[in-house]
């Protein structure tokens, strides 16, 4: 079981939400999900995450700018970007940033789990 690390997952599909957040859990990680930037700029002001996994596309401000001012406030946290979409300006962004990695949906939860292992220092790759 992965040692224990608190991490942020940010996705406007609730099915998306509570599968990846119960097999990330399953996993060892303490997870706090939420479905929008502004609950997760929130959660982010009194949890100190080491990790958020956030979803390009979502309600009020998109992935990219939510980095962006999570980076911003607490430098030390890592990403993994998740989207459905390979070919959009988002992707392309997120792919040039210092990023740990972008998941393109559908999610594999073992490759998930590996990356965010990896992003996070809890293993080798």
């Amino acid at each position: 079981m992965a040692e224990s690390l608190p991490l942020l997952l940010v996705d406007d599909n609730n099915g998306i939400v509570e599968t990846l957040a119960d097999i990330l859990s399953i996993n060892g990680f303490e997870v706090t999900a939420v479905t929008d930037a502004e609950r997760a700029l929130r959660q982010a002001e009194t949890t100190e995450f080491a990790l958020a996994v956030i979803d390009l596309v979502l309600p009020g401000l998109n992935g990219i700018e939510l980095i962006n001012r999570l980076r911003a406030a607490h430098p030390a946290m890592k990403f993994v970007v998740i989207t459905a979409y390979t070919d959009t300006e988002l992707a392309r962004q997120a792919m040039a940033m210092d990023i740990g990695g972008v998941v393109f949906k559908p999610v594999e939860p073992h490759e998930m789990v590996r990356l965010i292992r990896r992003v996070a220092g809890l293993a080798a790759n």
